[in-house]
């Protein structure tokens, strides 16, 4: 079963059951290629972050439940895998378009 979060300040996540596909806002894309922003439609690989660091950023930018339920989403995926990373791929879209960013990861061993 899908589960639609909403928050205006981070946008919106869409999770599948399995954790694998999600949707984020804007503002989530850009933090998510740090000092290189990509070009809308650009698809961006292999983006390591470590989740430790992702939640303190995260945490500056919004205290909503949405942002909360998403990432103790990630941090049982991470729990579950043993490992602190995670593998993004995700396709950036033109601001100010009622599309949402994609954001496919999968879990990481590499460090």
């Amino acid at each position: 079963m899908e589960k639609l979060l909403q928050d205006n300040s981070i946008g919106f996540a869409l999770l599948d059951e399995n954790l694998h596909l999600l949707h984020f806002s804007e503002l989530f894309v850009l933090f998510a290629t740090p000092g290189r922003r990509p070009q809308p439609g650009q698809l961006v690989t292999d983006c390591y972050l470590e989740v430790f660091g992702l939640e303190e950023e995260l945490s500056k930018l919004s205290k909503t439940p949405a942002a909360s339920l998403m990432l103790s989403c990630i941090h049982r995926t991470l729990l579950e895998s043993g490992t602190h990373y995670l593998d993004f791929k995700f396709v950036a879209l033109p601001p100010h378009t009622h599309e949402q960013p994609k954001l496919l990861f999968t879990v990481s061993d590499e460090t």
